[in-house]
């Protein structure tokens, strides 16, 4: 079974919803830290999303099971850490292993240059 971890930005906290936890009432969507609610309307769009995960992960157990095949299950985590970050393409990345080889194969330059001004 499930869960949600709902993230607060208004305390920094965050707090567990499990698939057994009752999700109508207003404790789920509530903060326990600092008390603020997400808005009703927008809860009910959580927790159906909730439930359609749920229901892919269980049709992935049953074809699991059903196939004696790989077993997979779906996660969906947010990133917010790099949400303005452009996507890297191939030849960036080329190019960043290259300048990469060219440091290791010159033992002889410094990687650090300090300036100790006394």
């Amino acid at each position: 079974m499930g869960m949600l971890r709902i993230h607060c930005d208004y305390c920094g906290q965050a707090w567990e919803v499990y698939h057994r936890d009752e999700w109508n009432g207003d404790s789920a969507r509530t903060c326990p830290h600092c008390f603020s609610e997400i808005d009703p309307a927008t809860w009910e769009k959580v927790v159906a999303a909730f439930a359609e995960m749920s229901d892919a992960n269980i049709e992935l157990a049953k074809d699991h099971a059903q196939t004696h095949g790989a077993l997979f299950w779906v996660d969906y985590l947010e990133d917010y850490t790099f949400q303005d970050r452009q996507a890297e393409t191939l030849t960036d990345i080329q190019n960043s292993l290259e300048d990469l080889r060219q440091l290791i194969q010159a033992p002889e330059a410094p990687m650090f240059v300090y300036d100790r001004a006394e």
